[in-house]
């Protein structure tokens, strides 16, 4: 993935928010947006404001100041969606103290977050996407899994078939001393966004 960085404080303070709202509505909302792993996700105009302003006032969050920092990465955030080798972690409901079962956390370039809601199969809308200076407690949160509730009974077959078939040929490999161990560590081993995309 490419990750370019626009150049909004190039455009014209007067005319800045009105150019990057359109280019937001022709980039995010009247286009088909697909995951890596063929979520389809919803934009929709009034999100803008949610992932690019910011509040003067944490408290308040009155998100009054419209962000140089976050403009710059507005393509980033469908970058995020369709890079097969971001981090991807569950959601944490800070107030239900419980992990969320509808969403879907992608964490790429170290510290850029992008969060998901699931609204059926295969499909999504954006929660939000903001640049995090410590993702440590992200990043100790649960590995995101794939359900059936939101990936299909389809999807769900074929990838525990796949995995069962991948299982079967390590374990047909060749016995060496301590194989057990080394195919235990190879299969835990495999980046399951590879697998998604030979499934897919």
């Amino acid at each position: 993935m490419a990750y370019k960085k626009l150049k909004p404080h190039l455009i014209d303070e007067a005319t800045r928010e009105a150019e990057m709202r359109r280019l937001w509505h022709d980039e995010y909302c009247i286009k088909e947006i697909e995951t890596f792993d063929k979520i389809k996700v919803k934009f929709y105009d009034d999100m803008f404001d949610h992932c690019f302003f910011e509040s003067a006032n944490r408290i308040e969050k009155d998100k009054s100041i419209l962000s140089l920092n976050r403009l710059e990465k507005m393509l980033w955030i469908k970058e995020t969606l369709q890079d097969g080798q971001a981090i991807l972690k569950k959601g944490w409901d800070n107030y239900h103290k419980t992990y969320y079962t509808n969403r879907r956390v992608a964490i790429v370039k170290e510290n850029y977050v992008v969060i998901i809601r699931f609204t059926g199969i295969l499909k999504a809308k954006l929660v939000t996407a903001y640049e995090k200076n410590d993702v440590k407690n992200i990043l100790e949160n649960p590995d995101f899994e794939r359900s059936e509730e939101f990936f299909g009974k389809d999807w769900h077959k074929k990838n525990v078939d796949s995995g069962s078939t991948f299982k079967t040929f390590v374990n047909s490999l060749p016995k060496v001393k301590n194989s057990t161990k080394i195919q235990n560590r190879f299969i835990s081993t495999i980046d399951i966004n590879i697998l998604m995309l030979i499934v897919l």
